[in-house]
């Protein structure tokens, strides 16, 4: 084959390759690769050659062209550039094509500009039908973007993760507890990849170890951790346990370590490739990538909800987050309205870009579709975003080499594990969370009960859910809300906490205590007892200065209700209390009427008065100090005793 054919041909292949990316069995994207044609062809003996014959003619267009096409072939790309350039002043008109050459050499070297225009240039020209002109306008588009990026490129420092982490394998997708105790992350040694963890001990991670249990000689790996770290959703492609490809499986942590892995079922897996699980944080919906018919484009992001029976409904995405291309690596926030995704059919910065969806509220799409910005997306591969808890950092894998003022340089034979700070464009809504065991307040001992959370101005369910003897209960917990939290167990007096977290510091100060609940005091017949200690019924609220009751205390009221209805001989006291401010005869006036509203709203809701008393003790027994607001809104308080069983 001749130097001419042997060169076009070589350039040509580069601009017609697909986009598409080999992957592990988890999903973890390869380095891409391109044939420059034969191997054989000496390049530098060409331009040597070319050269000569310039020497006499400098304006022979086809031997420029040629030269340029073989300086491209040995990433000379500054070069090739000025072959083509010389190329097209000399005859402006001799092929589209030199337009494209033009434009991909200067893409090559970040001119993204110079690129569009160059791109620009041969879309005038060009067949539509055919497949390089159809490329083009999606590299021109890109082009632009490009250039819009990078002279706006939003704050990027990655700091690469310790050696405890960080080995000479590869080490990828890392994914954190919601209180950023425990990370999990893939290690690859060789072709087998297997689930690691690290714990945070002294603001340090220790050294990952493997997760016994879940690893086997085949691969483990595509996971995610629930905000709770009880749970390990993982992909399993042994091709035997596997209804398609890969799968979902999943594990529970117990006092005795990680259960035996199961498939997630039929609901959620099909037949081909499903990966790369992201766990909402009320723990009811199931967001990953699947190839399965009926898609957008290659691989597509998908939903699933808990149902009655599992893990089912599954829902594409729809087309505004599914492009043509693939579709991956989904990553929702614990805000439950930021959805991280990358993604090479949506225009960015070339091959795999991160991109952030938006949505108002949980029942929206995600509509408002964003890249990330440069340079955290770059002309390679990028993907596998986990976004912490306050949406301050970020954490990803690369084998690039990042230095202060770099862009990243490509050449490491290992996937590490950076940390970076995340650009206020790309912050999801402020979160904290809510950490609690329950115990006996008699004994101590720790209890299995069941917490209910609920948005007391919506009043839709956040989240119910049991506590587990031993391990933390754990859920993050949206800014921008006015919680209840009730306590419920068999035998025990109802319990409740409120949590007004409208306060965007508070995402900041997570909540962390231990609920003490109280048995309900046993009797073979009934009979008065001394009262109990008091219950405070932390989500009753009045209006100011007044006795008449909010609409976010009718919940509470409920609760209480259901729990008189259940236990025939139980009989309480309502108890009302003011702060300091004004006379001891108004406080204690509003406090009875207080009081009274509470007994009239229990009754209301058919509660035998039989089964009820008030009383209202005004400022006279404070339970904090009243020299401050927070004091004052504590003894603004509403209780109950026990009278008798």
């Amino acid at each position: 084959m001749n130097f001419r054919v042997s060169l076009y041909i070589s350039f040509i292949v580069l601009f017609m390759l697909s986009c598409g990316s080999p992957k592990s069995i988890t999903g973890q994207s390869k380095k891409r690769t391109y044939n420059k044609g034969p191997q054989k062809t000496d390049y530098p003996a060409a331009i040597k050659s070319y050269t000569k014959q310039l020497a006499s003619n400098p304006k022979d267009v086809k031997t420029l062209i040629d030269r340029g096409n073989a300086y491209y072939a040995i990433k000379e790309y500054a070069n090739a550039e000025t072959d083509f350039e010389q190329a097209l002043k000399v005859d402006p008109g001799y092929s589209e094509k030199v337009h494209l050459y033009q434009a991909t050499v200067q893409r090559l070297q970040e001119k993204h500009a110079d690129a569009a225009d160059s791109y620009a240039k041969y879309l005038e020209k060009c067949d539509g039908t055919e497949p390089s002109c159809k490329r083009a306008k999606r590299y021109h588009a890109e082009a632009r973007f490009a250039a819009e990026a990078m002279n706006n490129p939003v704050d990027f420092n990655p700091i690469q993760l310790s050696e405890s982490i960080n080995t000479t394998n590869s080490q990828y997708l890392p994914h954190f507890t919601i209180d950023g105790s425990k990370m999990i992350y893939t290690e690859r040694i060789g072709r087998q990849e297997d689930l690691y963890i690290s714990t945070l001990q002294n603001g340090k991670l220790t050294k990952g170890k493997p997760i016994e249990g879940l690893n086997t000689p085949y691969n483990e790996g595509a996971h995610c951790i629930t905000p709770d770290g009880k749970q390990i959703i993982f992909t399993v492609c042994d091709g035997q346990r596997t209804f398609g490809s890969c799968d979902l499986f999943f594990s529970s942590l117990t006092k005795d370590g990680w259960s035996k892995p199961r498939n997630l079922g039929q609901g959620v897996n099909s037949e081909a490739w499903d990966s790369q699980p992201s766990i909402s944080g009320d723990g009811k919906k199931l967001y990953f990538s699947s190839k399965r018919p009926g898609g957008h484009g290659g691989s597509d992001l998908y939903v699933a909800s808990v149902t009655d029976k599992g893990w089912g409904d599954v829902v594409n995405l729809g087309k505004m987050i599914n492009s043509s291309g693939d579709d991956e690596s989904p990553f929702i926030h614990h805000d439950n309205r930021t959805l991280y995704f990358r993604s090479n059919g949506h225009i960015g910065m070339g091959d795999f870009d991160i991109f952030i969806a938006r949505r108002e509220t949980l029942n929206d799409n995600f509509d408002d579709i964003k890249n990330i910005g440069y340079p955290i997306n770059s002309a390679g591969d990028e993907g596998g975003l986990y976004v912490s808890l306050d949406g301050s950092k970020g954490y990803f894998a690369s084998d690039q080499t990042f230095y202060e003022g770099s862009k990243g340089q490509m050449g490491k034979k290992n996937l590490d594990i950076y940390a970076f700070d995340i650009p206020v464009s790309a912050k999801p809504n402020p979160v904290t969370y809510f950490k609690t065991k329950v115990t006996d307040g008699d004994t101590g001992q720790e209890l299995k009960a069941l917490i209910k959370i609920t948005d007391l101005e919506s009043e839709q369910e956040y989240l119910s859910k049991n506590t587990a003897v031993g391990l933390d209960f754990l859920v993050p917990m949206p800014i921008g809300k006015n919680y209840s939290i009730s306590v419920v167990k068999k035998g025990y007096l109802y319990h409740s906490e409120n949590f007004t977290l409208n306060d965007q510091h508070a995402a900041a100060q997570p909540m962390e205590k231990i609920i003490e609940i109280y048995a309900i005091p046993m009797a073979e017949t009934s009979v008065v007892i001394t009262e109990s200690k008091p219950i405070i019924l932390n989500n009753i609220f009045f209006e100011t200065g007044s006795a008449v009751l909010k609409s976010e205390s009718t919940l509470e009221i409920t609760n209480l209700s259901n729990q008189l209805k259940a236990n025939e001989n139980l009989r309480i006291k309502i108890l009302g209390h003011t702060d300091n401010v004004g006379s001891d005869t108004d406080n204690q006036k509003l406090s009875e009427e207080r009081a009274k509203s509470v007994y009239s709203a229990l009754i209301a809701q058919g509660v035998s008065a039989s089964k009820l008393a008030y009383e209202g003790r005004g400022e006279s027994q404070p339970i904090a100090d009243n020299d401050t607001d927070e004091g004052k809104q504590r003894n603004r308080r509403t209780e109950f005793v026990v009278l008798g069983v």
